[in-house]
């Protein structure tokens, strides 16, 4: 039982440090959003203001242009947090779903049974034709 306590330990030091790094990846998805969105409004706002020109479609492919060009970076900078915020979740599922095997077979050896051989990984479904 004792030479389970470091693993735990261990894990118990991943999450608290992947909750930190989670928060601070959270918090700059937020900023972007905010960024995209602010960028959004002005551009909006721009657009709006080509009705009262003469070249109305000429303003607005220009806008759009530039808006295009605009939110580009920040949209590729948002779809890289949401990337990394799955990964840091997928990461933290299968090491819950870890230690709850670890831990069945903890509870399988005090009852003085042999331990179970549980798949570390999920069964590969069937190819669909």
């Amino acid at each position: 039982m004792s030479h389970f306590l470091p693993l735990c330990l261990g894990l118990l030091a991943l999450f608290s440090a992947a909750c930190g790094w989670a928060q601070e990846t959270e918090a700059e998805l937020e900023r972007v959003k905010a960024q995209r969105s602010r960028l959004e409004a002005q551009y909006d706002e721009q657009t709006r203001g080509c009705y009262q020109k003469l070249n109305v479609n000429d303003c607005k492919r220009e806008v759009q242009i530039a808006r295009s060009e605009a939110l580009q970076p920040i949209v590729a900078k948002q779809r890289e947090l949401e990337a990394v915020l799955r990964k840091q979740k997928a990461d933290e599922q299968r090491a819950k779903a870890q230690e709850r095997r670890e831990a069945h077979e903890r509870r399988i050896q005090d009852r003085g049974g042999p331990p179970a051989a549980l798949p570390l990984e999920p069964p590969v479904p069937p190819r669909q034709p």
